[in-house]
C-alpha cells in the first residue's frame, strides 16, 4: 500500500513552513522594513528600522 510508505512526521510540517514568511510579511506591513534573514529577532527588527 502506498500510504504505508509515508513518513508520519511529514504531516505537521506544512504549517511550520508558512509561519516564517507570514511573520516577515507582517513585520514588513507594520514597519515598511523587509527582513530576509532568519531568525526574526526583536534586535534584528530594531537594527533594520535603525538602518533604514
Amino acid at each position: 500500500m502506498a500510504l504505508a510508505r509515508l513518513a508520519p512526521n511529514g504531516l505537521g510540517e506544512g504549517s511550520i513552513v508558512a509561519a516564517a514568511p507570514a511573520i516577515a510579511n507582517a513585520i514588513y506591513q507594520a514597519t515598511g522594513v523587509r527582513i530576509k534573514t532568519l531568525p526574526l529577532t526583536p534586535e534584528r527588527v530594531w537594527r533594520a528600522l535603525r538602518d533604514r
